[in-house]
């Protein structure tokens, strides 16, 4: 089990005795005093440093012992000098390399690893993290996780516990059934070993009684404003394409949560007479129930527009519709969920999360004091208009 590779972490300022002259000894102050400056002005990558004459009036001393330290920065890789143009930080970077400031910016990230939502959000909390100069340490898990794979999981979060490392953040729906990050054993013997928790992307609010911290995106807002565009355009009988029956127990637990969201909004809408949620099949080897499906839905319910619960169903949707022969959007609209590739190269009018939002929000949670009270985060969601409602 492991985490993406190619995590750039900051870096930790070697700071090991060795046998200089006193001049060294200076230029290694003033190289301590510059990275001092760096964090005390929270410079973020790309941002510029001061002058060397100007550092050199700033710390009291000639500008070549600035140029020395500047110099060594840069042999670390943590700044960049561009003649011509200045001094810029390259990489954030920790004061020392102590085990105890290390383990203060460590922060394990429990990555699920389902699709493309998961694929962007985790590497955007991570490009977060790292930005804020913490160490994020990636570990990866599956729903259906084998109880070896989970254990093993766990024995690493129980190693970072005890290496000082206080903060978690939980990429994954865990307010679900048995097997997934949120059993109670799991509970009791590894979350209790981290003072600030963080859950993001799942749909239910976490137990209350794990004091987690709750960041994901807005589903009624973004269900809101799906219908809303649709009966601006003219559409009253909107239906939903839902997950099947025979689904998994996360999957159920979303569907439940979508279902109620579509069902809201077409309320809101005034076209509550109107509401019909379809079970859709995304399994490979059901091609001709889905054609079957919609068949029946468009001849009872004769839908003008179709939201579907995910773009891949949408996409699926339009490969159903098209053996139909039914035109998108000339005889029906398409809309979908999450602004993955599939619905950008469908031109499928969808539901974009904010995934850059998210990751931020999960930063800004870290970033607060351990002793906060738990706080919930709801990020906007927006509304992707293309061709399937005709553009």
């Amino acid at each position: 089990m492991s985490g993406p590779g190619n995590l750039q972490e900051p870096v930790a300022l070697a700071t090991e005795d060795r046998p200089v002259k006193g001049k060294q000894l200076l230029r290694d102050r003033i190289r301590d005093q510059v990275v001092a400056m760096i964090q005390a002005e929270k410079l973020e990558i790309g941002d510029r440093l001061l002058p060397e004459q100007q550092l050199a009036k700033r710390f009291d001393v000639s500008f070549l012992t600035v140029r020395a330290a500047l110099e060594e920065l840069a042999g670390q890789g943590i700044i960049e000098r561009r003649p011509g143009s200045g001094t810029f930080l390259k990489r954030r970077l920790l004061p020392t390399n102590s085990l105890s400031t290390v383990a203060d910016r460590m922060v394990a990230v429990v990555m699920a690893t389902r699709g493309h939502f998961y694929d962007d959000l985790n590497q955007g909390i991570v490009s977060q993290l790292q930005a804020g100069a913490y160490m994020p340490v990636a570990l990866a898990w599956e729903e259906n996780e084998t109880k070896a794979e989970r254990e093993a999981l766990e024995a690493q979060l129980r190693e970072l516990a005890a290496l000082g490392c206080r903060r978690i953040i939980l990429v994954s729906l865990v307010n679900t059934a048995g097997g997934t990050i949120q059993n109670d054993e799991l509970r009791e013997s590894v979350l209790a070993g981290f003072d600030q928790r963080v859950q993001v992307g799942s749909l239910t609010q976490p137990d209350p009684t794990l004091g987690m911290h709750w960041v994901t995106y807005d589903v009624r807002a973004g269900h809101r404003q799906v219908i809303e565009h649709l009966a601006a355009r003219g559409h009253r009988r909107i239906a939903y394409l839902a997950v099947d029956t025979t689904c998994d127990h996360i999957c159920y637990e979303n569907n439940r949560i979508y279902v109620r969201a579509y069902t809201d909004a077409m309320i809101e809408a005034g076209l509550a007479e109107h509401i019909r949620v379809q079970h859709f099949s995304v399994l490979n080897e059901d091609e001709r129930l889905r054609t079957e499906q919609l068949r029946l839905l468009l001849e009872k319910e004769a839908p003008t527009a179709i939201f579907a619960m995910m773009d891949y169903r949408g996409l699926l949707a339009r490969k159903a519709l098209l053996e139909l022969g039914r035109r998108v959007p000339e005889e029906i609209a398409l809309v979908g969920f999450y602004n993955t590739p599939w619905s950008k190269h469908e031109e499928m009018t969808t539901v974009d999360v904010n995934i850059k939002d998210m990751a931020k929000a999960v930063r800004d949670m870290i970033e607060l004091p351990i002793t906060t009270p738990a706080r919930t985060r709801l990020v906007q969601p927006s509304l992707i208009v293309r061709a399937t409602t005709g553009g």
